[in-house]
């Protein structure tokens, strides 16, 4: 499976370096692995939401673009009836 041979890390904040054995360092990088599943789980969620309500928008926008076009159409009608 995984050796326990240690590997050097990175120094610590205190300038010492660290020994992780394979599988702590697996250990690890399951966490992360979790960690930025989730945080990419959230975001698409974030991001629908926003695209749901930005739907919504356009789909108000485009029908208050058509009701002025049907307005100004009956306006023009309306004058050159006068």
């Amino acid at each position: 499976m995984h050796s326990n041979s240690k590997k050097n890390l990175p120094p610590s904040q205190n300038g010492n370096f660290q020994l992780m054995s394979t599988d702590e360092e697996f250990v690890e990088l399951q966490k992360k692995m979790r960690n930025a599943e989730q945080d990419n789980k959230a975001y698409s969620q974030e991001t629908q939401s926003q695209l749901k309500k930005q739907k919504a928008i356009i789909d108000k926008l485009e029908l208050d673009n058509q009701l002025l076009k049907e307005e100004l159409v009956n306006l023009f009608v309306t004058s050159k009836d006068n």
